[in-house]
């Protein structure tokens, strides 16, 4: 058996995985269900995109301070704040009698994944072996895959029982569950929390960080990912109607399933041969799931896109994410997991809004053509960066980006 300093699984790790598992089940319950209320309160097209973009667009905003407030006032503290607004918020949506209210819950609500999911990464890094950092973070990530799985399904099943309001109190449930496991969490190691200063030194105030300097290239290149993925769901539907292919839902499967297998074997990758080892080849895939998406033309094409596609995803995500964090050192992980969500979110954002464009002006069978472009081409600038980036393989006991000790035990 590996000596506790080298395990990925231990009790804190175990926990932040229960909680965040928790947190994104009751995060994710509002996907499938929050379009049918706002249009059972009479709300048309508009107030659903007003809504649903709002969370986006107000976790981002407030993920400028909450990253460094993680990194200040502690991980478990910021994570215990998120849950907890994630608890008041879902019971909020049981006051949401009309949209403008509807909208002030969901600003609310986005204020709780600024926190607990900026902290739950930064803690995940805190307390894995500096050695096994890229595996450690792979497999936390897969918390939220395995909630994907679950949540929208249960919260469709409560929605058509009972409403919105069996699918908000489960909803705080589940964040009751998540903000349990973080009460019982131990702040991670020692001098992975500090002042992060981008003014005069002992001002005594929050920064705001709209981004970290060192986390450019992983900001970007996650980015550039979110953008195609964004604009590759917006439009599935339509393509596959195009392409007369009956039920487009096998591409979510076949993806589902090829992120997480990926996930299994990319962070030990990442450790053994460094992150770009991933990177790389994991946007080569990107590219290339979306060429053969380009010339599908029946649903047994369509699915072998969603496995090369979903192949690449499972690579990129964690591998990015991994750099993000050994560029930086450890006090500062709260503002660069900011960073890095920002990007990925802002990627998100503007993906659906590009491809639309794009689409109006040149037609659908020009997109997933571009979007392979915009891959290739993300590939190409962490090529080119890479030449001055470090392989970024940890040598046992040490982390890349200045990370400090072993787990607590």
């Amino acid at each position: 058996m590996s000596p506790p300093m080298e395990r990925v699984w231990h009790r804190d790790f175990n926990l932040a995985f229960a909680g965040n598992t928790a947190f994104f089940l009751s995060l994710l319950a509002f996907v499938p269900t929050l379009p049918l209320y706002v249009t059972e309160l009479g709300g048309g097209e508009t107030a659903v995109g007003l809504v649903v973009g709002a969370f986006p667009l107000a976790a981002i905003a407030v993920r400028t301070f909450a990253g460094p407030a993680a990194d200040r006032w502690g991980r478990r503290p910021a994570m215990v704040l998120g849950s907890t607004i994630f608890v008041a918020a879902a019971l909020g949506y049981l006051l949401a009698r009309s949209i403008p209210v509807l909208l002030a819950v969901r600003v609310f609500h986005a204020a709780g994944i600024a926190f607990f999911g900026t902290a739950a990464a930064a803690y995940a890094a805190d307390v894995s072996p500096p050695g096994r950092r890229g595996e450690a973070l792979s497999l936390f990530g897969m918390s939220s895959n395995v909630a994907l799985a679950a949540s929208p399904i249960i919260a469709l099943a409560l929605y058509r029982w009972s409403g919105i309001g069996a699918v908000a109190l489960g909803a705080a449930a589940a964040a009751g569950v998540a903000l349990g496991t973080t009460l019982a969490l131990r702040e991670g190691r020692a001098g992975a929390t500090a002042p992060f200063r981008s003014g005069p030194a002992g001002d005594g105030r929050l920064p705001v960080v709209l981004f970290h300097p060192r986390c450019l290239w992983p900001a970007l290149a996650i980015f550039g990912y979110a953008l195609t993925f964004t604009a590759l769901l917006a439009f599935l539907p339509l393509f596959a109607e195009a392409r007369n292919i009956a039920n487009p839902g096998w591409f979510f499967t076949a993806y589902s399933g090829a992120v997480i297998g990926a996930r299994l074997f990319a962070g030990r990758l990442a450790d053994r041969l460094g992150r770009l080892a991933v990177i790389l080849p994991g946007f080569g895939l990107v590219a290339g799931g979306l060429a053969l998406l380009s010339v599908t033309g029946d649903l047994a094409w369509l699915v072998l896109a969603a496995l090369v596609y979903g192949l690449g995803g499972g690579l990129v995500f964690p591998g990015v994410l991994t750099l993000a964090v050994d560029l930086v050192p450890a006090a500062e992980r709260g503002a660069a997991m900011a960073t890095f969500y920002n990007a990925f979110e802002l990627g998100l954002s503007l993906g659906a809004v590009g491809a639309g464009a794009w689409v109006e002006r040149f037609g659908l069978a020009a997109l997933y053509p571009a979007l392979a472009a915009v891959a290739l081409l993300i590939t190409g600038l962490v090529w080119w960066r890479s030449r001055r980036l470090p392989a970024l393989v940890p040598a046992p006991g040490r982390a890349c980006g200045g990370g400090a000790g072993a787990p607590p035990r």
